[in-house]
Parts: structure tokens; sequence; C-alpha cells
């Protein structure tokens, strides 16, 4: 399952920062695998892109982040 996170899900108009992917990752992915994604992302969607695990976010945000995340 994909989320968008940050700033971008609650911009009314155009979003001008980068794009924050809240996503799961299976196991026998590499961080080549992630690398590539992030690249995908950005290409398509033409701004810089950050991709992150629920797992890896701190735990003093894991809870408002995964509260505001946005399911695609």
């Amino acid at each position: 399952m994909s989320f968008i996170i940050g700033r971008c899900p609650n911009c009314l108009g155009y979003c001008y920062s980068d794009i924050d992917f809240l996503v799961e990752i299976e196991p026998q992915r590499t961080l080549l695998d992630q690398i590539a994604l992030m690249q995908s992302l950005e290409e398509l969607l033409g701004r810089k892109v950050d991709v992150a695990e629920p797992e890896t976010l701190h735990e003093l945000i894991r809870d408002k982040v995964l509260w505001e995340a946005v399911v695609l």
C-alpha cells in the first residue's frame, strides 16, 4: 500500500515542495529497487520525491504522519 504524506496532500492548487511517499516495500526488494522507484516517480511527477517506510518514521512523528497520510 502507498500513501502520500507531508504538505502536498493538503495543498489547494499547486504544490511546489517535494512529494513524500510512505510505502510498504516488499521484503525481497533491495535499496536499488527503492532508488528506482524514487527516480521513476520523480520523472513522472517532475519534482523531487522522498520515499519512506512506516517503520522508519521517528516515534515522535509517526502517529501524526500516519494520521495525515492520504491513501493512493
